[in-house]
């Protein structure tokens, strides 16, 4: 996600312009305990797992089912969950923090010239 790389200290220099095209401001970055409380909980659970070592030993048509199930119910588990629960996570490293509320307090790492659209049907 662009804001992410907005957001992100790490990313600083990389780029000097950027495109957000079907990314609204008002979807959040998750935070990263929501990342892997909430979304990474679910997911190992649903491979019957603890642990990343255990997820390594199952299948692709494992992972994908754990996947496709955990972006399908996590969101409706906790209002914390964003839509997208696969996003990047806000852990104060590599995402310092919400892009808008950067943006608000004038501290967004990555201040780059910036096209938003959005496409209609």
């Amino acid at each position: 996600m662009i804001r992410a790389l907005m957001a992100s200290q790490k990313a600083s220099g990389l780029f000097k312009r950027a495109i957000i095209e079907s990314d609204p401001q008002m979807y959040p970055l998750e935070y990263r305990t929501v990342s892997r409380d909430i979304v990474g909980a679910f997911a190992l659970e649903q491979l019957n797992c603890s642990d990343v070592a255990c997820v390594r030993s199952k299948n692709l048509t494992d992972i994908l089912a754990a996947s496709a199930a955990t972006q399908a119910t996590t969101p409706n588990l906790d209002p914390r969950v964003p839509v997208t629960p696969f996003s990047p996570a806000i852990d104060g490293t590599w995402v310092k923090g919400d892009w808008s509320a950067l943006i608000a307090s004038n501290s967004l790492p990555n201040n780059v010239d910036l096209l938003i659209g959005i496409t209609f049907h």
